[in-house]
């Protein structure tokens, strides 16, 4: 498939909707996606119009799992500043399923095609559908990130900001408080029980 070929699927949404559609959609599309697949194996280098990208998942592995090619999507996957150099290990950032359980399930050339996440196993982990093949020594693996979960944690993230925000103000509010509070011991305090407070006699009651 020439990259000419690959734009067209992908503006008319064969690629994402294989990724992102059910079972039926996928094989439908199987044909965009193994060309898509064999641009990126038979070269080992993905596609230069997914290289950019960061809503699409896209590296080149070997079988070591060692990386050959990346995009931003995959450094962004990473929380990197940008896609491992070329031969570094990633082996170890796939979570569920593992990079030893996709070599099995794609040794008899078959894809796999489910959810992907990745983590170091301490700090993150994230989760991307996609799909990976396997041709001779080498793996692809294509995926997007969830539109809707970003969104959802857009949201989330926009309410919390707002909720810190109110509750600065009502601490503001609260030390303003406070300091008239302080003020109004101090003066009485230093108030003669004797007179009004201001050196006059007090009154009788």
């Amino acid at each position: 498939m020439s990259e000419r070929e690959l734009a067209n699927a992908l503006r008319h949404g064969s690629v994402d909707d294989g990724l992102a559609g059910d079972a039926s959609a996928s094989r439908r599309e199987g044909a965009d996606y193994d060309a898509l697949a064999e641009a990126g194996l038979e070269a080992e280098r993905i596609p230069s119009i997914l290289r950019n990208l960061t809503a699409v998942v896209a590296v080149v592995m070997d079988l070591d799992g060692r990386c050959l090619d990346a995009n931003r999507g995959f450094a962004y996957l990473l929380a990197s500043d940008g896609p491992p150099p070329p031969s570094a290990s990633i082996a170890h950032w796939f979570q569920q399923p593992g990079f030893g359980a996709l070599l099995a399930a794609t040794a008899d050339g078959a894809a796999y095609a489910g959810n992907l996440s990745f983590g170091d196993g301490a700090r993150f982990a994230r989760t991307v559908r996609g799909e990976v093949w396997r041709r001779g020594g080498r793996l692809l693996l294509l995926a997007e990130h969830d539109i809707a979960d970003l969104e959802r944690l857009s949201a989330a993230v926009t309410q919390l900001n707002e909720q810190l925000a109110e509750a600065q103000r009502e601490l503001v509010r609260a030390n303003r408080r406070l300091r008239r509070d302080k003020e109004e011991i101090r003066r009485l305090m230093l108030a003669d029980p004797l007179t009004d407070g201001g050196g006059q006699p007090a009154r009788p009651r």
